[in-house]
């Protein structure tokens, strides 16, 4: 099993090393992004986070690309630690900009009946 996974070459622990490192700097950059944008009001949090997630998405497939073409990876082990780890990302970006709303739609309530 393990030499048809190839999990006992160096390239495909770099390749999965590649791969995870770029889903955590995406998500990375999620967070950090998103934080910074829920400082705005609903429409400004909007632009700024579907802006960021364009320049993130393209970015990452920038990189991605290069990798595969330019080093000698893993190419399957590469990509599923990416996706596992973009996925990741990606869930807890979703979460994170429902409780932005779930909170924007309490403050206007609020807001409402006060």
């Amino acid at each position: 099993m393990a030499l048809f996974l190839g999990i006992d070459n160096p390239v495909w622990w770099l390749s999965v090393g590649l791969g995870c490192g770029i889903g955590v700097c995406y998500t990375v950059a999620s967070f950090l992004i998103n934080r910074w944008a829920a400082r705005f009001e609903s429409r400004r949090f909007m632009l700024f986070m579907i802006s960021g997630m364009m320049a993130r998405l393209a970015l990452a497939l920038v990189l991605v690309i290069l990798i595969l073409m330019r080093l000698s990876v893993d190419p399957r082990a590469f990509l599923v630690a990416f996706m596992g780890t973009f996925a990741i990302g990606l869930l807890w970006e979703v979460r994170f900009i429902h409780r932005f709303s779930q909170n924007q739609h309490t403050a206007s309530d609020t807001d409402v009946t006060a």
